[in-house]
């Protein structure tokens, strides 16, 4: 993956599964040493877990308007950038009517 390098030009993060561009940040997390910072809609956390990976992990977890949930995933390790995709469930009603989550997007009040 590149990112253009030029001042005026602005990259969409787009679904990984169907590059749907309409996706909601639902969970912000950063796995570094032994503790993890948490960003939801209504609070911000800090817990302790043995990180297992070596380097800084930092996790976004979305729902798109195209229907997927998932995280994406940014691993730094000795100077590289690796990318993931985690498939997450899809989120429905008992109608099978895809919503948002109960968590809500980080982004709005």
């Amino acid at each position: 993956m590149k990112i253009p390098s030029t001042a005026d030009y602005q990259c969409i993060l787009v679904c990984p599964f169907c590059k749907g561009e309409n996706l909601h940040i639902i969970e912000a997390s950063i796995h570094r040493g032994d503790d993890i910072v948490t960003v939801t809609r209504n609070c911000v956390s800090v817990k302790e877990k043995k990180n297992e990976e070596r380097g800084v992990i930092i996790m976004l977890e979305y729902e798109g308007e195209c229907g997927h949930h998932g995280q994406i995933i940014f691993h730094f390790y000795k100077g590289n950038t690796f990318v993931h995709y985690h498939p997450l469930a899809k989120i429905s009603d008992e109608n099978g009517m895809l919503h948002y989550s109960e968590k809500g997007d980080i982004f709005r009040d």
